[in-house]
C-alpha cells in the first residue's frame, strides 16, 4: 500500500500538448520499453537510486524489477532481476548497503548495484515499508486495517512490536533519524474528528514526541499528513490535508497546509497550499513546494513552485510547461500524459521526476500502468 498522497496525484493526471518552454532533461531510461518507478532515495555522494519495473518487451504483459543508480554527473548504472515483478521501495541501510523491497522479501545491493543478499518475507496478510534500521511491517487483519506494526532487524529478528494506532503506519512514507522514525497520519478515533498528526519513536517503539496539527477546516471527513523531508536544519517538512472527499471518488476538495516542525516537533511556520499540493523538497536555503496544474485556455499542463524561505514567507513561484519535445518518442502522439512524481535536489540545481506515457484510450482507468519513459526536467529557478 502506497501513500495516500500517490491517490491525489493519480487524480490529476491529464492529456497535455506542446509548448515553447525552454527546458533541460535528462533520460532516465533509455529504452523503448514499459517502464515505471515507484520509489528512490538519495546517497550522501549526491547520486540518486530509483526503484521500479521494466517491461520485458513490447509485445508482452511481462515485467521485471529494476533498479537504477544515477550518479551526480547523472551517467547511469542498472540492475535487472528477471525473477523479481518490481521493486517497490528503497533505502540506504546504516553499513551504506542497498535494500529494495519486493513481493517476496529484500534484495540488498552494494551502492555500486550489484546483488550481495536477500531477507525472504511472507507476503500474505502483511503490509512493509522500508528504513534504514530494518522493516517495518504491520500485520494486516482485515481490508487495509493494521492491528500493529513491527520493526524487523535485516536478519529478520523484530526489534519492537506497537498497537498501530499509536504508531499509525499503514504504508505511509517515512522520515528516519540516526536514532529513531518519524511517522505521519491520523489520530485514533472518528476520521471525521480525529487531527492529523506527526510522531518520532525510537528503535525501542518508545514514543519520543508527537504533534497533533490544528485542524484547517471545520468540516472534514478525514485528515492525513504526509512527511515530505528532513531539512538540513534537524527539522521537518510535513504536508497536511483536511479533506472532504475520498481520494478515489475524484473529487478532491479540503485545505493543505505545509508545515515546518523542528527537531523537537515544534512547529516553526505554517504556509498555504492547494489541492494540488505534491511535490515538496529542501534546496539551496529554500523549502519548494509544487503543484501540478493545467492552463485550460493554452490546454496545456504544468507544475507551479513555490520557493519559500526558511522561515516560511511569501513565495516567490517559477513554472513549468510541458511540450512533447522532451520526450522525442511520443512527438505527434494523440494521447501523451504525464505525471510529475518527485523533486530531485542534485549538485548542478532542482530537478523534477517526471514520467510520460500515451494511451490509445485516454479515459483509461489506469493509464500509469501503460507508462513508457520517465525523464529529469530541470526546475526554473528563481
Amino acid at each position: 500500500m502506497k501513500t495516500i498522497r500517490r491517490l491525489f496525484l493519480l487524480c490529476l493526471c491529464a492529456a497535455l500538448l506542446c509548448s515553447a518552454a525552454f527546458a533541460e532533461t535528462v533520460d532516465m531510461l533509455n529504452t523503448e520499453n514499459r517502464e515505471y518507478f515507484l520509489d528512490s532515495c538519495r546517497l550522501p555522494d549526491g547520486s540518486w537510486v530509483f526503484a521500479g519495473w521494466q517491461g520485458k518487451g513490447k509485445n508482452t504483459d511481462e515485467i521485471r524489477g529494476r533498479i537504477l543508480l544515477m550518479n551526480p554527473d547523472r551517467t547511469m548504472k542498472e540492475y535487472l532481476d528477471e525473477k523479481i515483478e518490481s521493486f517497490s521501495d528503497v533505502v540506504l541501510t546504516k553499513d551504506n548497503t542497498l535494500a529494495a523491497l519486493h513481493e517476496g522479501g529484500v534484495k540488498f545491493l552494494t551502492a555500486a548495484g550489484e546483488p550481495v543478499g536477500e531477507l525472504p518475507l511472507p507476503a500474505e496478510g502483511w503490509l512493509y515499508e522500508l528504513t534504514a534500521f530494518g522493516v517495518l511491517r504491520g500485520q494486516r487483519s482485515d481490508a487495509e486495517h493494521i492491528e500493529y506494526a513491527e520493526l524487523l532487524d535485516w536478519d529478520g529478528s523484530v526489534l519492537f512490536r506497537i498497537n498501530e494506532p499509536e504508531t499509525m503506519w499503514a504504508g505511509r512514507r517515512r522520515i528516519y533519524d540516526e536514532d529513531g522514525l518519524v511517522l505521519c497520519g491520523q489520530a485514533a478515533g472518528d476520521p471525521a474528528t480525529a487531527p492529523a498528526k506527526v510522531m518520532k519513536i525510537d528503535l525501542q517503539g518508545n514514543t519520543v514526541w508527537e504533534t497533533i496539527l490544528p485542524r484547517l477546516m471545520d468540516e472534514k471527513i478525514f485528515s492525513d499528513a504526509v512527511a515530505e523531508t528532513k531539512t538540513g536544519d534537524g527539522g521537518y517538512l510535513i504536508v497536511q490535508y483536511d479533506c472532504t472527499a475520498m481520494p478515489e471518488e475524484g473529487n478532491m476538495q479540503g485545505a493543505v497546509a505545509l508545515t515546518k516542525l523542528d527537531a523537537k516537533g515544534e512547529t516553526v511556520s505554517v504556509c498555504g497550499g492547494s489541492m494540488e499540493t505534491s511535490l515538496v523538497a529542501e534546496y539551496n536555503g529554500k523549502y519548494v513546494a509544487g503543484d501540478n496544474l493545467y492552463d485550460t485556455e493554452k490546454e496545456q499542463g504544468y507544475v507551479r513552485y513555490r520557493w519559500y524561505d526558511s522561515e516560511g514567507n511569501d513565495p516567490e513561484t517559477t513554472e513549468y510547461y510541458f511540450r512533447e519535445e522532451d520526450i522525442p518518442p511520443f512527438v505527434n502522439r494523440e494521447n501523451p500524459n504525464w505525471f510529475a512524481e518527485k523533486l530531485v535536489p542534485m549538485a548542478d540545481g532542482l530537478w523534477q521526476w517526471i514520467t510520460f506515457w500515451e494511451t490509445d484510450d485516454p479515459n483509461e482507468e489506469s493509464p500509469a500502468y501503460v507508462c513508457q519513459d520517465s525523464i529529469l526536467v530541470r526546475v526554473p529557478e528563481l
